[in-house]
């Protein structure tokens, strides 16, 4: 048993637009031309509490560090990663724009991150988040922030979600054998 729907062409023309835009996902290295985007998608999300805030200089210091998710639309996704003078490495600024949630966007963007970091020669990466689930499910194991206070006490002391005092989770995950 078949279903036919009859739909004329103009209504068709969005939904295809919409499938091309979803399997034409591309994801490489942050270049020059991609900082503003990545900072108009970053501080999108920071300004929903959900990361820090960067500037065009942050991501220009970082940006050998970055990777994106592209379309034929531009930037759709952002993750990097930040090494600490102590040696520990911090995946930061992970972030997708909404209609690219529930794609894999996030998961891609977060392997090729600690792939980069196994090529650093990196073992183990960490981050802070409120998004639990889905960490948890990419292989993060939520780990004790009192292992991170070296973070804690820099970075975090200037976060919004700090100062309110809405919980954040701390998560580790070992860097995959390449």
């Amino acid at each position: 048993i078949g279903v036919v729907f009859f739909v004329s062409r103009g209504e068709m023309q969005p939904l295809f637009k919409k499938m091309e835009e979803f399997m034409e996902i591309s994801y490489r290295k942050m270049t020059l031309s991609d900082i503003g985007q990545a900072v108009e998608i970053i501080n999108r999300h920071a300004n929903e509490g959900l990361m820090l805030e960067k500037t065009h200089v942050n991501l220009l210091v970082c940006l050998p560090n970055f990777f994106v998710a592209v379309t034929n639309n531009g930037v759709v996704g952002v993750c990097g990663l930040k090494i600490w003078p102590t040696g520990d490495a911090e995946i930061i600024s992970s972030c997708v724009i909404e209609d690219y949630h529930g794609q894999g966007v996030g998961k891609h963007l977060n392997n090729l991150t600690l792939a980069f970091a196994k090529e650093l020669g990196l073992s183990r990466v960490f981050l802070l988040t409120t998004q639990v689930d889905f960490y948890k499910k990419i292989g993060f194991v939520v780990v004790s922030k009192q292992a991170l206070a070296f973070k804690v006490y820099s970075d975090c002391l200037h976060c919004r979600r700090n100062k309110k005092g809405d919980p954040e989770f701390a998560f580790t995950r070992d860097c995959p054998d390449t």
